[in-house]
């Protein structure tokens, strides 16, 4: 019906879309990034002027993520930001492959980014492949209740090469694949 449907709950949108099996329906999907992000400008008390870059990742559904990251992130770097948040709340992660991916934006070289258990047991580990940071400045994880899945691995990854410190409640954990 031509309908726009921005800034509409998912859930809203999804109603819309639901009739009677074999209706057609045609979306169109503009440029959608899944990360939004801001500047904190903050004056330390020797008077110099600070900025922390604050960006939201809102899930890991699509392969565009590890573009519309490292587009925000070298935005930041230009804006001449000196530290960074990664707000992962309420992120429900998506494809644990692209969150790997986004990985790669803060990360260096090989390192590990997860380890999987096979049904014998045996660890393997899941590594970066020449990864390149696209800044090295501090950074910090924020997690909550509502991270989940491949946001989770991401800040455990982060975490866990001492990349980043997290920051809030234990998450989702739903224990399929996140122990």
């Amino acid at each position: 019906s031509g309908e726009r449907l921005d800034g509409v709950a998912s859930e809203t949108a999804a109603q819309k879309l639901r009739g009677r099996v074999g209706t057609t329906v045609t979306v169109k999907v503009n440029s959608v990034s899944i990360f939004f992000w801001f500047l904190i400008y903050i004056i330390t008390p020797d008077g110099h002027l600070s900025k922390t870059g604050i960006c939201e990742a809102v899930s890991f559904l699509t392969d565009c993520c590890i573009r519309d990251g490292s587009y925000t992130v070298q935005e930041m770097e230009n804006q001449g930001v000196q530290s960074y948040i990664l707000d992962l709340r309420n992120n429900p992660g998506g494809l644990v492959r692209v969150g790997l991916d986004v990985a790669q934006i803060w990360l260096d070289g090989t390192e590990t980014l997860v380890n999987t258990i096979d049904r014998d047991g045996d660890m393997l580990p899941i590594n970066m492949i020449n990864g390149h940071a696209l800044t090295r400045d501090p950074l910090v994880v924020l997690v909550n209740e509502e991270s989940a899945s491949a946001s989770e691995i991401l800040a455990g990854a982060l975490h866990d090469n001492g990349r980043a410190i997290l920051v809030g409640h234990r998450t989702f954990g739903k224990g399929k694949i996140q122990v």
